[in-house]
């Protein structure tokens, strides 16, 4: 029997799934401390954190990513965060 992996298809039932990645596989994972501040965060949380309180609320997580990869560039240039999945499902936040 084939998995729907392999098929292309997820069945109807299951929920759209994307995951959101701070680097590539062959990075390291580094941790941020934001200026003035005595914490240390993942700089995907941490820009995640950013995306997710923008006023201007994605519709997709197409678009979160963006702001995510955009605030990442400047927060840990070393790392290329990935996204994976159905990017263009929308965002629901509540």
């Amino acid at each position: 029997e084939q998995g729907w992996e392999s098929a292309g298809e997820r069945p109807a039932d299951w929920a759209p799934c994307v995951v959101f990645s701070a680097s590539k596989g062959n990075q390291l994972n580094w941790e941020y401390t934001p200026p003035g501040s005595d914490q240390t965060f993942g700089p995907l949380s941490y820009a995640l954190n950013l995306g997710l309180r923008n006023t201007n609320t994605p519709g997709s997580f197409r678009d979160l990513f963006s702001q995510v990869s955009q605030q990442m560039q400047s927060i840990a240039p070393y790392q290329q965060p990935q996204a994976e999945g159905d990017l263009d499902a929308p965002l629901a936040l509540n």
